[in-house]
Protein backbone atom coordinates (compact mmCIF):
# COMPACT_ATOMS: atom_id res chain seq x y z
CA UNK A 1 0.00 0.00 0.00
CA UNK A 2 1.05 3.36 -1.01
CA UNK A 3 0.20 6.76 -0.02
CA UNK A 4 -2.32 7.17 -2.93
CA UNK A 5 -4.30 3.50 -1.96
CA UNK A 6 -4.16 4.75 1.25
CA UNK A 7 -6.18 7.98 0.88
CA UNK A 8 -8.44 6.71 -1.29
CA UNK A 9 -9.33 3.33 0.94
CA UNK A 10 -9.00 5.29 3.93
CA UNK A 11 -8.81 9.01 3.25
CA UNK A 12 -12.15 9.53 4.77
CA UNK A 13 -11.67 8.53 7.92
CA UNK A 14 -8.95 11.52 8.20
CA UNK A 15 -11.39 14.26 8.64
CA UNK A 16 -13.43 12.35 11.43
CA UNK A 17 -12.82 13.47 14.90
CA UNK A 18 -9.51 11.49 16.10
CA UNK A 19 -9.40 10.34 12.68
CA UNK A 20 -5.78 11.28 11.93
CA UNK A 21 -4.36 8.87 14.85
CA UNK A 22 -6.93 6.18 13.44
CA UNK A 23 -5.27 6.45 9.73
CA UNK A 24 -2.19 5.91 12.23
CA UNK A 25 -3.37 2.65 13.40
CA UNK A 26 -4.31 1.12 10.12
CA UNK A 27 -1.14 2.08 8.94
CA UNK A 28 0.42 0.17 12.05
CA UNK A 29 -1.59 -2.59 11.87
CA UNK A 30 -1.01 -3.62 8.06
CA UNK A 31 2.27 -3.13 8.83
CA UNK A 32 2.64 -5.97 11.66
CA UNK A 33 -0.23 -8.36 9.51
CA UNK A 34 1.84 -8.58 6.78
CA UNK A 35 -0.34 -6.78 4.45
CA UNK A 36 1.37 -3.28 3.89
CA UNK A 37 4.35 -4.55 1.49
CA UNK A 38 4.06 -7.33 -1.00
CA UNK A 39 5.98 -10.71 -0.04
CA UNK A 40 8.82 -11.40 -1.87
CA UNK A 41 9.46 -15.45 -2.35
CA UNK A 42 12.96 -14.74 -2.92
CA UNK A 43 13.67 -13.03 0.73
CA UNK A 44 15.01 -15.07 3.31
CA UNK A 45 12.05 -17.03 5.33
CA UNK A 46 11.78 -15.73 8.86
CA UNK A 47 12.48 -19.37 10.25
CA UNK A 48 16.22 -18.75 9.31
CA UNK A 49 16.33 -15.82 11.05
CA UNK A 50 14.58 -17.65 13.95
CA UNK A 51 17.26 -20.19 14.18
CA UNK A 52 19.97 -17.18 13.85
CA UNK A 53 17.84 -15.52 16.96
CA UNK A 54 18.19 -19.04 19.16
CA UNK A 55 21.71 -19.35 18.25
CA UNK A 56 22.87 -16.29 19.10
CA UNK A 57 21.10 -15.83 22.28
CA UNK A 58 22.77 -19.29 23.23
CA UNK A 59 26.09 -17.78 22.91
CA UNK A 60 25.45 -14.91 24.63
CA UNK A 61 23.93 -16.93 27.83
CA UNK A 62 26.81 -19.06 27.79
CA UNK A 63 29.46 -16.37 28.07
CA UNK A 64 27.29 -14.43 30.55
CA UNK A 65 26.41 -17.51 32.69
CA UNK A 66 23.04 -16.42 33.07
CA UNK A 67 19.16 -17.67 33.25
CA UNK A 68 18.27 -19.75 30.12
CA UNK A 69 16.60 -18.07 27.71
CA UNK A 70 13.30 -19.40 25.62
CA UNK A 71 14.31 -21.06 22.05
CA UNK A 72 13.55 -18.78 19.48
CA UNK A 73 10.12 -21.25 18.59
CA UNK A 74 8.78 -20.77 14.73
CA UNK A 75 5.33 -21.53 13.46
CA UNK A 76 6.70 -25.30 12.59
CA UNK A 77 7.01 -26.41 16.43
CA UNK A 78 4.48 -28.57 17.50
CA UNK A 79 1.83 -28.39 20.17
CA UNK A 80 1.79 -24.67 19.85
CA UNK A 81 -1.19 -23.06 18.71
CA UNK A 82 -0.96 -19.34 16.45
CA UNK A 83 -3.23 -16.70 16.39
CA UNK A 84 -3.73 -17.10 12.77
CA UNK A 85 -1.35 -18.40 9.93
CA UNK A 86 1.48 -16.09 9.42
CA UNK A 87 1.89 -14.48 5.85
CA UNK A 88 4.14 -16.16 3.48
CA UNK A 89 7.83 -16.28 4.12
CA UNK A 90 6.97 -15.14 8.12
CA UNK A 91 7.13 -17.12 11.53
CA UNK A 92 5.56 -16.83 14.57
CA UNK A 93 7.37 -16.35 17.66
CA UNK A 94 7.00 -14.87 21.48
CA UNK A 95 8.64 -11.98 22.55
CA UNK A 96 10.49 -13.55 25.22
CA UNK A 97 11.46 -15.88 22.44
CA UNK A 98 12.30 -13.35 20.23
CA UNK A 99 13.61 -10.69 22.13
CA UNK A 100 15.92 -10.19 25.48
CA UNK A 101 13.78 -8.10 27.70
CA UNK A 102 14.94 -6.71 31.22
CA UNK A 103 13.84 -3.99 33.90
CA UNK A 104 16.57 -1.17 34.45
CA UNK A 105 17.81 -0.01 37.96
CA UNK A 106 16.14 2.23 40.45
CA UNK A 107 17.80 5.84 40.33
CA UNK A 108 17.14 8.08 43.24
CA UNK A 109 14.21 10.82 42.10
CA UNK A 110 16.90 13.62 43.43
CA UNK A 111 19.30 12.88 40.81
CA UNK A 112 17.12 13.60 37.90
CA UNK A 113 17.54 16.87 36.42
CA UNK A 114 15.72 18.72 33.89
CA UNK A 115 19.88 18.86 31.88
CA UNK A 116 22.50 16.59 32.39
CA UNK A 117 25.16 14.31 30.29
CA UNK A 118 22.31 10.99 29.94
CA UNK A 119 18.51 10.93 29.31
CA UNK A 120 16.64 8.88 32.07
CA UNK A 121 13.77 6.52 30.54
CA UNK A 122 11.06 6.04 32.97
CA UNK A 123 7.00 4.26 32.63
CA UNK A 124 6.79 7.02 30.05
CA UNK A 125 9.58 7.59 27.93
CA UNK A 126 12.28 10.25 28.66
CA UNK A 127 12.13 11.58 32.81
CA UNK A 128 14.78 13.87 33.10
CA UNK A 129 18.91 13.62 32.75
CA UNK A 130 21.36 11.85 35.08
CA UNK A 131 25.18 11.58 35.30
CA UNK A 132 25.52 7.80 34.36
CA UNK A 133 24.13 5.39 32.05
CA UNK A 134 23.49 1.71 32.47
CA UNK A 135 22.72 0.98 28.74
CA UNK A 136 24.36 1.35 25.50
CA UNK A 137 23.01 1.26 21.59
CA UNK A 138 19.51 1.15 19.67
CA UNK A 139 16.51 -0.39 21.93
CA UNK A 140 12.67 -0.51 22.46
CA UNK A 141 12.05 0.50 25.74
CA UNK A 142 8.55 -0.76 27.06
CA UNK A 143 7.06 1.36 30.20
CA UNK A 144 6.13 -1.30 32.95
CA UNK A 145 4.73 1.07 35.38
CA UNK A 146 1.42 3.36 35.34
CA UNK A 147 -1.59 3.67 33.90
CA UNK A 148 0.68 4.41 30.07
CA UNK A 149 2.37 1.03 30.70
CA UNK A 150 2.52 -0.57 27.80
CA UNK A 151 3.63 2.11 26.11
CA UNK A 152 6.78 1.78 23.43
CA UNK A 153 9.97 4.41 22.61
CA UNK A 154 13.13 3.88 21.07
CA UNK A 155 16.69 5.14 22.90
CA UNK A 156 19.65 5.66 20.94
CA UNK A 157 23.22 5.96 22.08
CA UNK A 158 23.47 5.93 25.89
CA UNK A 159 20.42 6.16 28.48
CA UNK A 160 19.83 4.93 31.86
CA UNK A 161 16.58 2.68 31.53
CA UNK A 162 14.69 3.04 35.83
CA UNK A 163 13.31 -0.11 37.35
CA UNK A 164 9.82 1.21 35.74
CA UNK A 165 11.35 0.55 32.22
CA UNK A 166 11.88 -2.53 30.34
CA UNK A 167 14.84 -2.71 27.98
CA UNK A 168 14.39 -4.82 24.72
CA UNK A 169 17.36 -6.75 23.10
CA UNK A 170 17.52 -7.80 19.47
CA UNK A 171 19.42 -10.47 17.91
CA UNK A 172 20.60 -11.74 14.73
CA UNK A 173 20.30 -8.49 12.67
CA UNK A 174 16.62 -7.64 13.39
CA UNK A 175 15.51 -4.23 12.62
CA UNK A 176 14.96 -2.23 15.89
CA UNK A 177 12.91 -0.12 14.25
CA UNK A 178 10.37 -3.09 13.37
CA UNK A 179 10.42 -4.18 16.70
CA UNK A 180 9.12 -1.09 17.95
CA UNK A 181 6.39 -1.07 15.53
CA UNK A 182 5.66 -4.68 16.28
CA UNK A 183 5.51 -3.99 20.03
CA UNK A 184 3.20 -0.82 19.66
CA UNK A 185 0.77 -2.82 17.49
CA UNK A 186 0.81 -5.27 20.10
CA UNK A 187 -1.11 -3.10 22.75
CA UNK A 188 0.94 -4.35 25.43
CA UNK A 189 -1.19 -2.56 27.87
CA UNK A 190 -3.98 -5.12 27.94
CA UNK A 191 -1.30 -7.28 29.67
CA UNK A 192 -1.19 -5.03 32.89
CA UNK A 193 -2.07 -6.07 36.25
CA UNK A 194 -5.64 -4.74 36.97
CA UNK A 195 -4.59 -2.66 40.39
CA UNK A 196 -4.51 0.78 41.35
CA UNK A 197 -0.61 1.21 39.83
CA UNK A 198 -1.26 -0.62 37.13
CA UNK A 199 2.01 -2.81 35.63
CA UNK A 200 3.45 -5.08 33.33
CA UNK A 201 5.10 -8.06 34.17
CA UNK A 202 8.14 -8.98 31.67
CA UNK A 203 7.04 -13.30 32.56
CA UNK A 204 4.10 -12.42 31.39
CA UNK A 205 4.61 -10.11 28.42
CA UNK A 206 7.03 -12.87 27.21
CA UNK A 207 4.53 -15.25 26.46
CA UNK A 208 2.96 -13.01 23.84
CA UNK A 209 2.78 -14.25 20.07
CA UNK A 210 4.44 -12.03 17.68
CA UNK A 211 4.82 -12.63 13.76
CA UNK A 212 8.11 -11.99 12.58
CA UNK A 213 8.89 -10.93 8.85
CA UNK A 214 11.86 -11.88 6.94
CA UNK A 215 14.51 -9.38 7.48
CA UNK A 216 14.36 -8.03 3.95
CA UNK A 217 10.61 -7.15 4.86
CA UNK A 218 11.11 -6.00 7.90
CA UNK A 219 13.18 -3.06 6.12
CA UNK A 220 10.56 -2.54 3.30
CA UNK A 221 8.20 -2.04 5.87
CA UNK A 222 9.69 0.31 8.19
CA UNK A 223 10.12 2.48 4.82
CA UNK A 224 6.77 2.03 3.87
CA UNK A 225 5.34 2.83 7.70
CA UNK A 226 7.92 6.03 7.38
CA UNK A 227 6.57 7.53 3.96
CA UNK A 228 2.62 6.86 5.28
CA UNK A 229 3.76 8.35 8.61
CA UNK A 230 4.91 11.72 6.83
CA UNK A 231 1.63 11.70 4.98
CA UNK A 232 -0.73 11.47 8.18
CA UNK A 233 1.89 14.23 9.86
CA UNK A 234 1.46 16.50 6.72
CA UNK A 235 -2.47 15.86 6.43
CA UNK A 236 -2.73 16.25 10.19
CA UNK A 237 -1.27 20.19 9.28
CA UNK A 238 -3.47 20.91 6.45
CA UNK A 239 -6.27 19.97 9.08
CA UNK A 240 -5.25 22.19 11.51
CA UNK A 241 -4.52 24.95 8.84
CA UNK A 242 -8.03 24.98 7.74
CA UNK A 243 -9.50 25.14 11.31
CA UNK A 244 -6.97 27.61 11.59
CA UNK A 245 -8.32 29.55 8.51
CA UNK A 246 -12.09 28.45 9.41
CA UNK A 247 -11.81 29.95 12.91
CA UNK A 248 -9.55 32.91 11.58
CA UNK A 249 -12.91 34.07 9.10
CA UNK A 250 -15.35 33.10 11.41
CA UNK A 251 -13.80 35.61 13.95
CA UNK A 252 -13.42 38.13 11.09
CA UNK A 253 -17.11 37.93 9.66
CA UNK A 254 -18.53 37.74 13.56
CA UNK A 255 -16.40 41.63 14.08
CA UNK A 256 -18.03 42.80 11.16
CA UNK A 257 -21.86 41.68 12.72
CA UNK A 258 -20.52 43.38 16.28
CA UNK A 259 -19.36 46.16 14.25
CA UNK A 260 -22.37 46.88 12.00
CA UNK A 261 -24.51 50.13 12.68
CA UNK A 262 -26.64 50.33 9.87
CA UNK A 263 -29.68 47.96 9.68
CA UNK A 264 -28.63 46.75 5.68
CA UNK A 265 -25.25 46.52 6.92
CA UNK A 266 -25.84 43.62 9.77
CA UNK A 267 -28.27 42.24 7.66
CA UNK A 268 -25.31 41.55 5.28
CA UNK A 269 -23.08 40.82 8.05
CA UNK A 270 -25.03 38.22 8.95
CA UNK A 271 -25.69 36.77 6.35
CA UNK A 272 -22.13 36.46 5.56
CA UNK A 273 -21.48 34.72 9.16
CA UNK A 274 -24.19 31.99 8.07
CA UNK A 275 -22.41 31.72 4.93
CA UNK A 276 -18.91 31.10 6.30
CA UNK A 277 -20.08 28.84 9.38
CA UNK A 278 -22.64 26.73 7.71
CA UNK A 279 -25.78 27.89 9.56
CA UNK A 280 -29.46 28.18 8.08
CA UNK A 281 -31.18 31.49 8.60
Amino acid sequence: MNSETLVESFGHIADAPGGIDKLRGIVLDLAVNGRLVCQDPSDEPASELLSRVCKEREGNERRRRARRHQPAISEEAGGVSWPYPAPAGWAWSTLGALFGMQAGKNVPSGTIREAGSYPCYGGNGIRGYVDSFNRDGSHPIIGRQGALCGNVKIAHGRFFATEHAVVVDVFAGTSVTWAGLALRALNLNQYATATAQPGLSVERISEVPIPVPPLAEQLRIVERVTDLTALCDQLERQQAARVEARSTLTASTLKRVVEAEPVNDLRAAVRGFANHTGLYL
